[in-house]
């Protein structure tokens, strides 16, 4: 939807294996995953460290972000998926 967002590979491959992801903050990963929920981000250092801090005392949290980031990226970031809707943005038609 926006072009100037974006996305880093890692940002769909740790949470697609299964891993509790923490990763600095961009429009882009906002739009892909519910932050907080399903992985998390920070936008300066010291929010990068009380993250860490909480994340690392919290194992239940972890578990829970761990599964539903991984459900949300197999869901629908999939290379399938974001190629139909790159085509759909492109072309302004549902891809087939």
């Amino acid at each position: 939807r926006a072009p100037i967002a974006y996305s880093r590979l890692r940002d769909l491959e740790a949470p697609m294996v299964g891993a509790c992801y923490l990763t600095e903050w961009s429009a882009g990963v906002s739009e892909l995953y519910d932050l907080g929920a399903e992985i998390e981000a920070y936008r300066t250092a010291e929010e990068l460290a009380h993250k860490l801090r909480e994340l690392a005392g919290d194992h239940e949290r972890r578990q829970k972000m761990r599964a539903s980031g991984q459900r949300r990226a197999l869901a629908d970031h999939t290379v399938d998926r974001t190629l139909r809707r790159i085509v759909e943005w492109v072309t302004g038609r549902r891809a087939a």
